[in-house]
């Protein structure tokens, strides 16, 4: 039998082109249509396609976006959205640092926040990857972020 297509097992398709990889040791602990949500235990990463229009400014997304997923979030910090210098073409991105307060089983703790948004300037087909952990998240981790916003990035640009 042949394989319809010769794409790494394990990639999940947001749509638009957009993929995502999961790295090795994170689960899938969401998925729809156009996101998807992951975590190692240490940290999650969660990626959602939007469309928005092609002039759409990356840094005022990525704010945007931060403001109101933690709208109602305790203790919630917003930090000035950065452009952030990428190779790809058609892409536009910027990162968007965030803090708030998660309490579980009467323990608080500063969750961290940083969420990237990429703006595709030939359609303004838009990725929001966000990324939570705390000030004791691995090396390692971040290492495997990077390889899954890499994947998301490139199919973005490519699509």
């Amino acid at each position: 039998t042949t394989e319809p297509t010769n794409q790494p097992s394990g990639v999940i398709q947001l749509g638009n082109g957009v993929m995502f990889l999961p790295a090795e040791g994170w689960e899938v602990q969401e998925q729809a249509a156009s996101a998807v949500s992951v975590g190692n235990g240490e940290a999650v990463v969660v990626t959602r396609v939007v469309q928005q229009k092609k002039t759409t400014n990356p840094g005022q997304l990525c704010d945007a976006f931060n403001r109101q997923t933690l709208a109602d979030a305790p203790g919630a910090k917003f930090g000035e959205p950065k452009d952030q210098e990428i190779s790809l073409k058609n892409l536009g991105l910027a990162s968007c640092p965030a803090a708030f307060v998660s309490s579980s089983n009467g323990k608080s703790q500063e969750m961290l926040v940083v969420t990237f948004a990429a703006v595709r300037n030939t359609d303004g087909l838009s990725t929001l990857t966000t990324m939570l952990f705390t000030k004791n998240t691995s090396d390692a981790t971040f290492s495997d972020i990077d390889q899954m916003l890499g994947v998301v990035l490139t199919t973005q640009s490519a699509g």
